[in-house]
């Protein structure tokens, strides 16, 4: 049995699988898909509960997404701190993983430079080696989750580098360190979906202080045919 997520629901892909489940995001208009992303983490959180037969609760949703948004002026700090000269990586653990290749994976299609998205566990078995006083590192926290997972990476580059951004829960945030809000419903899995609109605007607000155009990226096409 085969199960398609779509935001379209005449798609050669939701005809040929044997269940589709359409994410009512409107259109996308942009090449970079970002409103896609995170109507696909919320429907997936809401398959698995239904599936369980368990209570998500949903009820603040849509006044957290709101309060988001609305806050989503406050961190220019952030884009004085990052540049296309410095290295750049996302870290996350648990759910808020996705979140961290997401962001890599928007900076990289709308500021046009290599960006590193991986498992805070991960990267300490190797890729760390690369980190210097000049990386600037996003780590996802999402409240309700442990942060007991992040300890032993976090430890390690501060080691390295002064420059971590906390998304979410910034709670473990040392003097110095910058952080957005994310957010403040106490439960990791949604508030990895809520924290999604926060990675891409970042992305987005990043490109344009470059002077790029987030929505259509150099040497990318809405559609991509493979063989």
């Amino acid at each position: 049995m085969t199960l398609a997520v779509t935001n379209n629901e005449t798609s050669p892909l939701a005809d040929v699988s044997d269940n589709h489940l359409q994410l009512r995001a409107e259109k996308e208009f942009s090449i970079a898909a970002t409103k896609s992303y995170a109507a696909q983490l919320f429907i997936s959180l809401v398959l698995v509960h239904r599936w369980k037969g368990s209570e998500l609760g949903l009820s603040n949703l849509k006044a957290e997404s709101i309060r988001i948004l609305d806050s989503l002026g406050s961190f220019e700090n952030i884009f004085e701190s990052i540049s296309t000269k410095s290295s750049i990586v996302a870290l996350g653990r648990g759910f808020s993983y996705g979140n961290a290749k997401e962001l890599a994976l928007k900076i990289q299609e709308t500021s046009l430079i290599a960006v590193q998205g991986m498992s805070a566990a991960d990267y300490l078995h190797g890729p760390i080696a690369a980190v210097n006083d000049d990386t600037r590192v996003f780590i996802f926290c999402p409240r309700g989750s442990s942060p007991e997972g992040l300890e032993k990476s976090v430890s390690r580059l501060r080691q390295k580098t002064k420059n971590l951004i906390w998304i979410g829960d910034s709670l473990n945030a040392e003097s110095g360190e910058l952080s957005v809000d994310g957010s403040r419903i106490d439960n990791e899995q949604i508030s990895t979906v809520l924290d999604s609109i926060i990675l891409q605007m970042i992305a987005c607000k990043f490109a344009v202080k470059n002077g790029l155009n987030p929505d259509f990226p150099n040497g990318l096409s809405k559609v991509t045919l493979t063989l």
